[in-house]
């Protein structure tokens, strides 16, 4: 498990999802998938907010997300 800080959350403007950036070690990780906004609700999930998640390096993704939560 990686502990995150989550710096950013980032809402398009025709979804229900948020794109998401955080901090491991002073390192950035742009995790995918995108979480749903009413998850983020749910779970008080807000810039400042430290996310435990198993993450994987993901190739074959759009920089510049980076890893995939599980």
């Amino acid at each position: 498990m990686t502990k995150i800080i989550i710096t950013d959350l980032t809402r398009f403007s025709k979804r229900d999802k948020v794109c998401t950036a955080g901090i491991d070690t002073g390192v950035c990780i742009r995790p995918m998938p995108y979480l749903k906004i009413r998850y983020c609700k749910k779970k008080n999930i807000l810039p400042g907010a430290v996310l435990s998640v198993q993450f994987t390096d993901f190739k074959n993704v759009e920089s510049p997300h980076n890893k995939r939560g599980r």
